[in-house]
């Protein structure tokens, strides 16, 4: 029985994989004049360096250097089709590197509100900059897991390249967008601090660590300084090609238009955005995102955890602190969808780490417990269908929203 049930569930990752990639490689390589995501996370990448230095602007002066100025809408639309692909092909590595062999888990994982199936099916987050935040978080996810698996002589030279990826990925990442502060930053370091707590040599990796922790919010802090302003944004707008231009804008094409010409906004900007959420009544909607998807990782959190039951308290301690540093987003500013979204992956990426990691230690502590006999339980049964009914109805919105966007479009 158990035999034709994990055929079933193969069956339906397979489908879900399907949906997620086959009609979105038709659609984002289709014409190029037409938008394939919205004009405002187009024009996010376009942020560029030919007007002066400004923020988040290097990922779209290497775009513009890239494609000579022209046909970057273009040029944009492979390039997060290409994330997004490599992105799926990192969270599968990641789960079988951590050798959790559970159909269930990984098919909830797949399917919950904001990741990998809605990522594809509505062609949604991976065209944000938080992407790149994602795809660095999985490669140090990958590094450590592979450091798992070497001999202890080993470990330390892969400690070392472990912070060398966070430190200069961590940079870069912060010139893309500062946010990666609030979202990628906390959860490295905890991610870092659980690597090194096993590390013999500890002066090259504690300076190294030192200086991520220390650089980024320093990188932040110089790149508030540099915010632009309203000249500013017309060069940046008038360095695109007009063809570019007009897909963003075709209404005003010589008029900066959405994130360019709100390079100037500091934080109290942002804080006045979440005046929107209860301007707008998104307020008596998100709890349904935010408490929905908590659920999904605490059901994958718990099934993960019963591997090793003497390391629960800490796997689950470690993941919520992640969690809740991640979490302060919530009240920078109003793109709630993006944020849970974020949550969602990182968290998910991080308990593969920690369930290997934990499960590493079954033969010295004992009483290693199958993640697969938790589903013997009816209760187990009814939560996960459950579970998996809220994830296949209900879509992340990325920001704004409203009653029609709440359901997934089939």
């Amino acid at each position: 029985m158990r035999r034709y049930l994990n055929i079933f569930f193969f069956m339906l990752i397979l489908v879900a994989m399907e949906l997620a990639t086959i009609p979105l490689l038709i659609w984002m390589t289709g014409d190029s004049t037409q938008l394939k995501f919205g004009s405002w996370q187009l024009a996010e990448w376009l942020i560029n360096y030919e007007g002066g230095f400004v923020r988040r602007g290097l990922a779209g002066q290497l775009l513009y250097w890239i494609g000579s100025g022209s046909n970057l809408i273009s040029l944009i639309n492979r390039m997060t089709l290409m994330l997004y692909f490599c992105y799926f092909i990192l969270f599968i590595a990641l789960y079988r590197l951590a050798k959790i062999q559970n159909l269930p888990i990984f098919l909830l994982s797949i399917l919950v509100p904001g990741g990998i199936f809605q990522m594809g099916m509505t062609a949604q987050f991976f065209t944000r900059k938080e992407i790149l935040f994602l795809m660095l978080f999985g490669i140090l996810c990958l590094i450590y897991l592979l450091t798992l698996r070497k001999k202890s002589k080993n470990q330390s030279n892969n400690h070392i390249l472990l912070l060398l990826v966070a430190l200069v990925g961590g940079i870069f990442c912060t010139f893309v967008h500062e946010g990666y502060l609030f979202m990628g930053y906390p959860i490295t370091v905890i991610l870092l601090w659980t690597a090194l707590k096993t590390e013999p040599k500890k002066s090259v990796s504690g300076f190294l660590f030192g200086a991520y922790v220390v650089l980024i919010p320093l990188l932040f802090i110089y790149l508030s300084l540099h915010k632009g302003d309203y000249f500013l944004a017309t060069q940046i707008w008038d360095s695109l090609s007009l063809s570019d231009r007009q897909i963003l804008s075709p209404a005003a094409p010589y008029s900066f238009f959405g994130p360019i010409a709100s390079l100037s906004w500091g934080l109290t900007q942002h804080f006045l955005t979440l005046y929107g959420v209860f301007a707008t009544g998104a307020y008596i909607y998100w709890p349904i995102y935010i408490v929905g998807n908590v659920l999904v990782l605490g059901f994958i959190f718990y099934v993960l955890s019963q591997a090793n039951q003497f390391r629960a308290t800490a796997f689950f301690k470690t993941l919520i602190l992640a969690g809740l540093c991640i979490a302060t987003m919530f009240f920078i500013a109003a793109d709630w969808g993006r944020w849970l979204s974020f949550l969602t992956n990182s968290l998910l990426l991080f308990s593969f780490v920690l369930s290997a990691s934990t499960n590493s230690e079954i033969s010295r502590e004992g009483g290693a417990r199958s993640t697969t006999a938790i589903f013997s339980k009816l209760y187990i049964k009814i939560i996960f269908i459950a579970l998996i009914m809220y994830s296949l109805v209900f879509r992340l919105p990325e920001c704004c929203l409203s009653p029609h966007m709440i359901f997934m479009s089939y």
